[in-house]
């Protein structure tokens, strides 16, 4: 095993002092400081991984090595003899009598060079504070192998949108750096530079924030869309905004400018990847102009947008104004799936520093993209085609960013490893560049943990990997995690995943959440009697039509194929008397508190999908109760709007990106919503006479305990 590492730390005299001084480094250059600082941190992890597995290491240069003992050389490729399979982030390991030598091309090559040893080694990072150190390094004889490794994708990792001054935490980005995934939100600049990340920023919120600045609209109101015959201004205040008139070059030009100024010294100065979005929401109207219609469709006018921001960008760069190249980063989301009519744009597109990512909040979990017959999961087959029709538009650069975590999610085990090998190779094949997920858990992920794993190794061997290196990927996470409980680990995250698979049609667009939760309080599209029968619909699960994702019309319906409630709620229980049924004697501390983990997510998805259950005969009552009198249809109506106030209030539906995995003692019953109480008081009608009370809860406890049977 080797005892020593080896690297140039010049012009520092020694690895301590070059790691100590990344603060101090102009990192918008490549020299010999950033390189001695960025293989300082890459000596001083393989030392200290070594040292926690009881082999006694030390780092030195060339200059102090010992020939007697076997040693890790660090080395950066000298630009004359640069080898082009590598990239910028690839490296090689070549062996010798003395040992082994990590070489990249460059210093983030050498330093995931470093990090693929010691995962063969045996060490692993499933979470920041969720490692493995190998129990037998020190007494083990390795025989070593030269080999090389490029990545499949260049950017990896996931979006963290920016929120104020805060920042990913330095372990969450020295975790990410250690599994060689490099695409997150804004770090601590110092520390990305060193580690090869890089930060992605922006979205909805820049047009909003520019557009809405006071005076704006009456200095230039061609700048706004016509919706309707008038010019619609963007309000400061709101989510969602109406479109600005895309079209208009004088609005590029100063949202360019806008934006070089905060990437030069505000509060986008350290992005790399810049996210410029339309509008979110349901309510966001396109400009209906003469000259908008004349360039072509909504999508042809976000295109037009991006090619006059990149080139306003292209330019700041060469004439000094912008220190750097800033990749933009478009969107296909919503209103602009459709397919551009401008392949002129495409094409500009293509030659730039840009990136196209796709955005699909509709598509199910109920199965993998590469099923042969999508036609009863409708929108998994209409993300699979508009894809491809965007593929055939040339060659675009391309990203992916999943929705593994979407907010309506929270608490989810959407871990979708059953699945994730072919729905990468069927999104990502034809240069995908960037691959992603929303919203990732930094603390307590639980299950993601594996998503987490399958992700860099998935996003890092590419398109090509074979079934077989992915199942090998699955197998090393629960072995290595859970030792003689890895078989009865696997079933049970096979559970939580299939329990979950039905998210999107429980829980996000028009889904059984919506109608019980809003369908009463906001513009009503179904009838009482189709909220009852979509309700049975949604608990049963299996092959029915359902309201389409974004449905204002009870006529806009969508084939669906997923899990029912009850199903989800038997196997997550399932899994919960499973996990309590593992043998705890002789375990250790870090396998129990991983198990520990998962639970607490099992239990929090349980309470999600039981909340909504115990919640469903209560609205089909009211619903369905019928009295030609205004005063108790008002009545009921407004019980409706009580009960959705205290389900809003209720940890287990607040939703966040954060996880909803809190200590036990703070995670309600749901049952105390219907059963008197404190809550129950808030909701009782307004009528507060005994028999009225009595009255109210026998029908709520006999929709309740006559749950499941027929509803006449």
């Amino acid at each position: 095993m080797p005892r020593q590492i080896v690297a140039d730390f010049a012009p520092y005299p020694d690895a301590q002092l070059a790691n100590a001084d990344a603060a101090h480094v102009d990192w918008r250059g490549h020299g010999r400081r950033q390189d001695a600082v960025t293989l300082a941190w890459a000596a001083l992890e393989l030392d200290s991984a070594l040292k926690s597995a009881g082999v006694q290491s030390r780092i030195v240069d060339a200059a102090e090595a010992d020939p007697a003992l076997p040693e890790i050389v660090l080395r950066v490729i000298p630009s004359n003899r640069t080898d082009a399979q590598l990239g910028d982030q690839g490296f090689r390991i070549g062996t010798s009598d003395t040992g082994l030598t990590i070489e990249g091309n460059t210093r983030i090559g050498v330093l995931y060079g470093t990090y693929r040893v010691l995962e063969r080694l045996g060490f692993r990072w499933f979470s920041p504070n969720d490692r493995v150190v190998p129990a037998d390094l020190a007494t083990r004889n390795i025989a070593w192998s030269s080999w090389r490794e490029a990545p499949a994708t260049r950017w990896r990792g996931f979006w963290i949108p920016e929120k104020g001054d805060a920042t990913v935490e330095a372990s969450y980005a020295v975790w990410m750096a250690r599994n060689r995934l490099n695409l997150g939100g804004a770090m601590p600049p110092a520390l990305r530079a060193k580690l090869g990340l890089f930060a992605w920023n922006g979205g909805h919120r820049l047009l909003q924030e520019e557009l809405s600045a006071p005076g704006m609209f009456a200095d230039h109101p061609d700048w706004y869309a016509l919706i309707g015959g008038k010019r619609q201004a963007v309000s400061a205040t709101t989510g969602t905004y109406d479109n600005p008139s895309f079209v208009s070059e004088g609005l590029a030009n100063y949202i360019a400018d806008r934006l070089i100024a905060r990437l030069s010294t505000g509060d986008l100065k350290d992005t790399d990847i810049l996210a410029v979005w339309p509008s979110d929401g349901r309510n966001r109207g396109w400009d209906e102009s003469a000259e908008a219609r004349a360039v072509g469709n909504n999508t042809d006018n976000l295109l037009l947008f991006y090619t006059r921001l990149q080139k306003r960008l292209a330019k700041a760069v060469a004439d000094g104004q912008l220190d750097r190249h800033v990749t933009i980063s478009g969107i296909s989301y919503n209103d602009t799936w459709e397919l551009p009519t401008r392949t002129d744009l495409v094409a500009q597109l293509a030659a730039s520093d840009y990136v196209h990512v796709y955005y699909n909040p509709e598509r199910s979990f109920g199965g993998a993209l590469t099923d042969d017959d999508l036609g009863w999961r409708a929108a998994d087959g209409r993300h699979v085609e508009r894809l491809a029709a965007w593929k055939t538009l040339g060659h675009l650069p391309f990203g992916i960013n999943e929705y593994y975590n979407d907010l309506n999610y929270a608490a989810l085990p959407v871990i979708e490893h059953q699945s994730m090998r072919g729905d990468f190779q069927l999104q990502m094949r034809g240069g995908g560049l960037l691959f992603s997920y929303f919203h990732p858990f930094r603390t307590t992920p639980g299950p993601f943990k594996l998503t987490n794993w399958l992700l860099a190794h998935v996003a890092w061997r590419g398109v090509e990997m074979t079934r077989a290196e992915y199942e090998a990927w699955v197998a090393d996470y629960f072995a290595l995690s859970y030792g003689d409980s890895a078989g009865a680990m696997r079933t049970i995250h096979d559970e939580l995943g299939t329990a979950a698979s039905n998210a999107r049609e429980i829980f996000l667009r028009v889904s059984l959440k919506y109608l019980l939760f809003e369908q009463q309080r906001s513009s009503t599209a179904w009838t009482p009697r189709q909220v009852s029968d979509l309700a049975n619909a949604y608990l049963a699960g299996g092959r029915q039509w359902i309201p389409a994702p974004r449905a204002e019309s009870p006529k806009d319906l969508v084939r669906a194929d997923f899990i029912g409630l009850r199903e989800s709620l038997a196997l997550l229980e399932t899994a919960r008397k499973q996990l309590a049924a593992l043998p705890t004697q002789g375990v250790g501390a870090d396998e129990l508190a991983r198990r520990h983990e998962v639970s607490l997510w099992a239990d929090a998805a349980w309470q999600r999908y039981e909340l909504l259950r115990i919640a469903v005969p209560y609205y089909r009552e009211l619903n369905l109760e019928a009295s030609p009198s205004p005063i108790t249809m008002k009545a009921n109506h407004d019980r409706i709007v009580e009960l959705n106030r205290l389900l809003a209030a209720s940890i287990v539906t607040n939703d966040t990106v954060s996880p909803l995995i809190k200590p036990r003692s703070k995670l309600y019953p749901p049952e105390w919503l219907l059963v008197p109480g404190s809550a129950w008081r808030a909701q009782a009608p307004p009528d507060n006479s005994v028999l009225s009370r009595i009255g109210w809860i026998g029908r709520v406890l006999r929709s309740w305990l006559n749950f499941g049977r027929p509803h006449a």
